[in-house]
């Protein structure tokens, strides 16, 4: 089971993030976190940091929460999350309908513009 709290769930998945080529850099503000809290529960964020820029199918995603997490919840609530994350423009998908694949968005050109209809005057304020 995983021990981690909510603030080192998010901070792992800003680490992840800042590794792609635009980045997400950690600030002496902590806005970051902020940002990921309005984009993605703690779970959400566990599986976020499971994936990365090439599309990976739920089984390999499943396969990494597990390891990276330890944590196991079964295929077809995964296979759910992942398709709700991907409808909340988190994630991206790719792939046939029956055979979907998850990767990364990034923060721009990625999760920003497809929520852009639905940010929150708070939310940009932290921007």
């Amino acid at each position: 089971m995983n021990t981690l709290t909510d603030d080192q769930i998010y901070r792992n998945l800003q680490l992840h993030l800042d590794n792609f080529p635009i980045g997400f850099p950690a600030t002496e503000s902590g806005v970051e976190i902020e940002i990921l809290k309005f984009f993605f529960t703690p779970l959400e964020a566990m599986i976020a940091s499971c994936l990365n820029l090439a599309a990976k199918s739920p089984v390999k995603v499943q396969k990494r929460l597990t390891a990276k997490f330890q944590v196991e919840i079964p295929f077809d609530e995964l296979a759910s999350y992942l398709h709700k994350m991907f409808m909340n423009g988190c994630i991206e998908r790719s792939g046939e309908e029956d055979s979907p694949h998850y990767s990364n968005a990034m923060l721009a050109i990625g999760m920003f513009e497809y929520h852009v209809d639905h940010l929150t005057k708070e939310f940009v304020e932290n921007m």
